[in-house]
């Protein structure tokens, strides 16, 4: 048995499939091709700005931005040991602080005691006089009445 195969198309009918096959082939190499000439432009500029960008990021002795990050953190380390200092000293002047309000306390309640004794010595004092004003002025008295009756 054997099988039947059909004849081939008429060559014009192959032919015609071929130039179609071409034309669609160059159509869409042409849109490729623009679609292509339009993306180099855009893809340069990518490269381009992408170099640019990656300029800034790698050190290139002070002009980048990594650098000034560099600077930047070098500062912010040195801020934050200056800090640490400054906490310390703030706490030993709070120390010292309290330590002087204490021994201003001390000095006001001592200050304090000697103003209650100047008081009280100057009442006694006051006391004293008047004492002693009355014994005067009671012997003057008794002293003018021997004069009268003398």
């Amino acid at each position: 048995m054997l099988l039947d195969i059909p004849a081939p198309p008429a060559t014009g009918v192959i032919l015609e499939w071929v130039v179609w096959g071409i034309a669609l082939l160059g159509g869409t190499i042409v849109t490729v091709r623009q679609a292509v000439s339009r993306l180099v432009p855009r893809l340069k500029r990518a490269e381009e700005l992408a170099e640019a960008v990656a300029h800034e990021v790698r050190p290139n002795s002070g002009g980048s931005m990594r650098d000034t990050a560099d600077r930047t953190e070098a500062a912010v380390v040195q801020l934050v040991a200056e800090v640490a200092a400054l906490r310390d000293d703030v706490s030993e002047v709070r120390q010292v602080s309290r330590r002087h309000d204490k021994e201003l306390g001390r000095i006001a309640d001592a200050n304090e005691q000697i103003r209650d004794r100047i008081t009280r010595s100057e009442d006694r004092q006051a006391a004293q006089l008047n004492d002693h004003s009355q014994r005067i002025h009671y012997l003057e008295a008794k002293a003018h009445q021997q004069k009268g009756a003398s």
